[in-house]
């Protein structure tokens, strides 16, 4: 009874006899009757405390028959750019906002694809923070951000800069500034690389939305693997063969490139072994492939995901 038949369109997990989704409205309505009913509790006692109530899931859209109570603090998700196209984020956050409450963003954003490949997100996530601290977000709490440096330098740096931006520079301001300063007389094939992988994410995004939500592990593994498929492994690789002959006798160019190589090398891999087309002597070869690299640079990628590139992947 607490779920409009005018809400949002959604899907509900059905896990018996079989798991599967099945079209339902959004369950914001139902979310927020009970909370709302805990910030009034609380609200008796602690009429200034504000709860924290995630917008998540299911319940990511706004309600349309509930109200959120004054003291509750909205921590949206809106933002799964994995399957992120137009203005869903602005759009979500704009209704929450309408409600008079505090909102702050709190995405999946950094997590991409869930899949150690390179990819680039930077002009989605600039643009959209950009447009968040000019109407009225009062902060963002990211998670899924694993300081996997090897595969998204550029998304880490441009939503560093859309933080702090009192000029007002757009991404591809804030890119050019990335691939000159960091590369120097390779700028121009670096940027080239980032701006394939930011293609092919659009390109993948595109194809899951398009898609029905997956709930099986086939289903997730197609998912996964569309941002791969979309990439051009050798054009990247060939990118960084331009760069390095461009950055010829500069040590620390050389070394940023190498780090680039090494993502583009190891998204091929990591492919290849998601589709099951390696053999277990190339799986052992690949094990050895990031296990070699990380000896030499440690921070390519996160510790935990290290650790599973190097010996759980390729197993």
């Amino acid at each position: 009874r607490l779920d409009p038949v005018n809400a949002a369109p959604g899907t509900v997990a059905v896990y018996f006899p079989e798991r599967r989704r099945l079209p339902y409205v959004a369950l914001t309505d139902r979310v927020y009757f009970f909370a709302n009913r805990v910030a009034e509790l609380v609200g008796k006692e602690f009429p200034d405390v504000l709860l924290s109530s995630y917008a998540y899931g299911g319940y990511t859209a706004p309600p349309v028959s509930v109200k959120p109570h004054r003291n509750l603090l909205i921590l949206s998700i809106a933002g799964y750019y994995n399957q992120y196209t137009g203005s869903e984020v602005e759009e979500n956050l704009a209704a929450w906002t309408g409600f008079g409450n505090k909102v702050l963003w709190r995405p999946n954003a950094h997590g991409g694809f869930f899949i150690p490949v390179p990819q680039n997100l930077g002009r989605r996530i600039f643009d959209d923070v950009s447009l968040m601290e000019a109407n009225g977000i009062i902060g963002v709490d990211y998670d899924t951000m694993a300081s996997d440096w090897a595969l998204k330098p550029l998304m880490y740096y441009a939503v560093c800069r859309a933080h702090f931006n009192p000029d007002r520079l757009s991404y591809d301001d804030v890119a050019d500034d990335f691939c000159r300063a960091g590369f120097g007389a390779a700028a121009r094939p670096v940027r080239a690389y980032f701006d394939h992988l930011e293609r092919a994410c659009a390109t993948a995004a595109r194809q899951n939305k398009e898609s029905p939500a997956p709930i099986t592990e086939e289903q997730k593994r197609a998912a996964a693997c569309r941002m791969p498929a979309a990439t051009d492994y050798d054009l990247l690789l060939s990118l960084m063969d331009d760069a390095r002959r461009l950055a010829a006798g500069d040590s620390a160019v050389l070394f940023r490139i190498g780090r680039l190589a090494f993502a583009a090398e190891l998204g091929r891999r990591v492919y290849r072994w998601k589709m099951g087309g390696m053999s277990a002597d190339e799986k052992a070869a690949s094990r050895a492939f990031v296990a070699d690299y990380l000896a030499k640079d440690p921070a390519a990628l996160p510790a935990d995901e290290a650790r599973s590139s190097s010996i759980h992947y390729f197993k």
